[in-house]
């Protein structure tokens, strides 16, 4: 009897642990994704704060942005141009599109400088903004230094060599001349027709640093297609056959010659130093 009682109880000990296992495997398995969850709820909540801010914060900058673009506390009170010699304040601003009480952000400084770039005159420009409302606009012109014929044409030409624009009745006049540049040879090889241009522009620089130009100040340079430069110099035109480039030394004899000429009581009309075949020799016609 007591055996079979033992076994009894064994066998119900024996079903409770196994009801205790699957108890405990079905527990295991019904917990096991819940810290996922949690962790996913929480990640989700983040992100959507995130985003939130984010788009509270996009929001505030384009209205701030909006704001500061519109509203009349920052218009321009005050533009200062600096640097112009021939073109006025009122030709400055009304070339960069500047005016009082505009807004100051709304100003678009870069397309003021590439309209001020396009005026003839304007080497370089700069627009800047100095907060609370003022504009400065400071440009560099270009200084003409000749007048240069082309075909009948005749452009102002700035120090660096370069055509500014072709001449009107409101602009300078008394410059010295360039000719004998084609329209033709131009456009052919502009770069060497330039360069001609700018080493009789060099000629000039070299030309006032002597004597001879303070009574006889320049009227016109001719370039001869084979290189060789004429000067024409005082108002009475005494022309200088110079010959071809460099043309300091012949300068310098030139003006030499003419002292003499003067000491003798002569009145030299032409001078003629261009010879090849012999370049210490000198040929002077009187008037």
């Amino acid at each position: 009897m007591n055996s079979r009682k033992a076994r009894k109880q064994g066998k119900k000990g024996q079903f409770a642990s196994a009801r205790d296992a699957e108890a405990d495997v079905d527990g295991t398995l019904q917990e096991g994704p819940q810290p996922f969850l949690v962790t996913l709820v929480q990640g989700l909540k983040v992100l959507s704060g995130v985003l939130f801010v984010g788009a509270v914060s996009t929001a505030l900058a384009v209205g701030l942005h909006f704001y500061a673009r519109t509203t009349p506390r920052f218009a321009i009170t005050d533009l200062v141009v600096e640097g112009t010699r021939r073109l006025s304040r009122e030709d400055v601003l009304s070339a960069a599109g500047a005016e009082l009480a505009q807004n100051i952000f709304s100003f678009d400084t870069a397309l003021a400088e590439a309209k001020l770039r396009k005026s003839p005159w304007v080497r370089r420009a700069e627009v800047r903004r100095r907060l609370p409302g003022t504009i400065e606009i400071t440009i560099g012109e270009h200084q003409p230094a000749a007048l240069l014929v082309v075909s009948k044409k005749t452009f102002l030409l700035s120090e660096e060599g370069l055509p500014i624009k072709e001449v009107s009745p409101a602009d300078p006049h008394d410059l010295p001349l360039i000719t004998g540049i084609s329209s033709s040879e131009l456009e052919r090889d502009r770069r060497a027709e330039l360069a001609r241009v700018k080493a009789g522009l060099e000629l000039f620089e070299h030309y006032a640093e002597l004597p001879l130009a303070k009574n006889y100040p320049i009227e016109e340079l001719h370039l001869e297609e084979d290189g060789a430069a004429v000067l024409v110099v005082g108002s009475a035109g005494l022309s200088l056959h110079l010959g071809r480039a460099p043309w300091t030394a012949s300068l310098h004899r030139a003006t030499r010659i003419v002292a003499r000429t003067g000491e003798k009581g002569g009145t030299p009309g032409v001078v003629f130093l261009d010879s090849e075949a012999h370049p210490e020799r000198a040929v002077v016609r009187l008037r």
